[in-house]
């Protein structure tokens, strides 16, 4: 019955996500929310922005709807006997979720202006730190090993990196709503294993409010999610995979605690390796430009649909290494992340031969 409880808290959230994307597709253009062709843009014509409504909304107030209804109606509906912890636990949650809602929506808001009106870059990463202080504040942060002032500032840090992280990754249609969905849904499958029901509901949530919007994102995109919707995704990630619990005293070893930057070690990655490039080009580390993963893949000859497959493809594997961590001893712990490590290494030795080939193709079409 939980499995099936889960299906239809996705199925809920992909239905609202996609309906409101559906209406943000239609109205974009009557509010002048379109992206235009540029220098450093894929796209041949004007297209609809917005996208983010049906994937910020579709995940809050499907969330929302359902904290309501287990709350007020789930004695009553017999709902206490689908889920494995009472449903007047759920109570519990309101603080952070609050401090979850409150930050997301700020940088929500911030992605409209953007969208609108570029702002700079310094004044975005004010507001991003800005929005990572509700978090402190409802106590949602790094603990782990970390005394709580160095636990604060790694959370600052991590909400700032993934923020940028998912927005960085948004150049490809498909690319971002689906690794993050990707990697929601490993998220969600880590909470499982651990016993987080509530928070394997609350990634499948996201998820399905994701793959709402991807409908009309899919090649040929028929809008984008913009700066509203990937600084969304990026601070919800980042937010709830604080919140979630990966190393326990019965693990035999403290690794788990990095399962958060495996799983999400795609846009890491990406990230990352732009950086590196820029600074070694000498370039400005927040201008954009066509040299992240998914347009290197490009440029060793995959098409765009291809390129982003193969990166669904690897964030799947790299992901799912994250969740025997919590099991392994030690030695055999080490091991494993040392063979994701070489992931990255392979797919990095690749692209340094493919970029030093001047016979490789460079087909650009879908």
């Amino acid at each position: 019955m939980l499995i099936l409880a889960y299906a239809l808290l996705f199925a809920q959230a992909a239905l609202t996500g996609a309906a409101l994307t559906g209406a943000a597709l239609r109205l974009a253009p009557r509010l002048g929310y379109l992206d235009q062709p540029g220098e450093r843009k894929l796209h041949a014509s004007a297209k609809p922005l917005l996208g983010g409504i049906g994937i910020f909304f579709g995940f809050w107030i499907t969330l929302w709807v359902d904290l309501w209804i287990a709350a007020a109606l789930g004695p009553r509906l017999g709902l206490n006997a689908v889920f494995p912890v009472p449903l007047s636990n759920v109570a519990y949650a309101l603080k952070p979720l609050g401090a979850i809602f409150a930050g997301s929506a700020m940088l929500f808001l911030l992605g409209l202006i953007d969208d609108r009106r570029p702002l700079h870059p310094g004044l975005k990463l004010v507001v991003q730190a800005l929005a990572a202080l509700p978090l402190l504040w409802a106590d949602v942060r790094v603990h782990g090993f970390l005394p709580a002032p160095l636990g604060a500032a790694a959370t600052v840090l991590w909400v700032l990196f993934l923020t940028n992280a998912f927005n960085f990754m948004d150049n490809m249609d498909g690319l971002c709503g689906g690794v993050s969905a990707i990697c929601l849904g490993i998220f969600a499958l880590a909470s499982w294993l651990g016993r987080e029901w509530f928070m394997a509901a609350v990634f499948l949530a996201l998820a399905g409010a994701i793959a709402g919007f991807l409908r009309y994102n899919w090649f040929p995109s028929k809008l984008f999610m913009g700066d509203a919707g990937a600084l969304s995704i990026g601070y919800l990630i980042a937010a709830l995979s604080v919140l979630s619990t990966y190393y326990t005293s019965a693990a035999p070893t403290p690794l788990p605690i990095l399962a958060p930057a495996i799983i999400l070690g795609v846009p890491i990655f990406d990230s990352l390796s732009v950086f590196a490039i820029r600074w070694r080009e000498r370039r400005p580390l927040w201008v954009g430009d066509t040299r992240h993963f998914s347009h290197r893949l490009v440029a060793l000859g995959m098409t765009r649909k291809q390129a982003v497959l193969f990166i669904y493809l690897v964030t799947a594997t790299i992901g799912l290494c994250a969740l025997p961590l919590r099991w392994l001893p030690m030695a055999e712990a080490l091991v494993h992340a040392s063979l994701i490590a070489m992931m990255f290494a392979i797919i990095g030795f690749l692209e340094a031969v493919g970029s030093a080939d001047p016979n490789r193709n460079r087909p650009s079409g879908d």
